[in-house]
């Protein structure tokens, strides 16, 4: 199924970009013909090139063979938000203790989330997820993509939920 999608991007991308047109007669109507457009529509301006137009490449869904892949651009972005929500987790777990809520995770609650036991805690769980991240995005790119998106996702849910309880105390 992700072949089909693949394909069909590839082929709704790569028809934008084709530089084939219709040829016309003197007298400006179509011959049907479809041949390569020998001149640009209009003329080009003095001190600029006609550049070709750009080719369009999809990256394989595929376990990556090159011997050195690249990262990921998103993956960057989403290192930084999970350090954020991270914190905004620790921030509000200590704010909703204080204020009288109870911490309902055992682990959470055996470290205290209010000083150095709880950054310890988060410290190490960012450091396993992005080590995670990263020993996976060199086979798999999209798979730690998705991995940091839905642990993002799952982190920005508890601090929602820590700040309604911080609401209701």
């Amino acid at each position: 199924m992700m072949r089909l999608w693949t394909a069909i991007l590839v082929c709704l991308l790569s028809s934008g970009t084709a530089s084939v047109a219709l040829a016309q007669t003197h007298d400006g109507r179509a011959s049907g013909a479809a041949t390569p457009a020998a001149e640009p529509a209009l003329p080009p301006l003095p001190g600029f090139t006609i550049l070709p137009p750009p080719t369009v490449w999809v990256e394989s869904l595929e376990p990556s063979l090159d011997p050195a892949p690249r990262r990921p651009a998103a993956l960057a972005p989403l290192y930084a938000s999970l350090v954020g929500f991270q914190a905004m987790d620790l921030y509000t777990t200590a704010v909703g203790v204080r204020g009288g809520a109870v911490e309902r995770n055992a682990i959470v609650g055996a470290f205290g989330p209010q000083g150095a036991g709880g950054i310890a805690l988060k410290a190490a769980s960012v450091a396993g997820t992005i080590y995670a991240s990263e020993r996976l995005w060199r086979h798999h790119p999209v798979r730690a993509v998705v991995l940091m998106t839905v642990v993002n996702c799952a982190l920005a849910a508890v601090a929602a939920n820590n700040l309604s309880v911080i609401r209701r105390h």
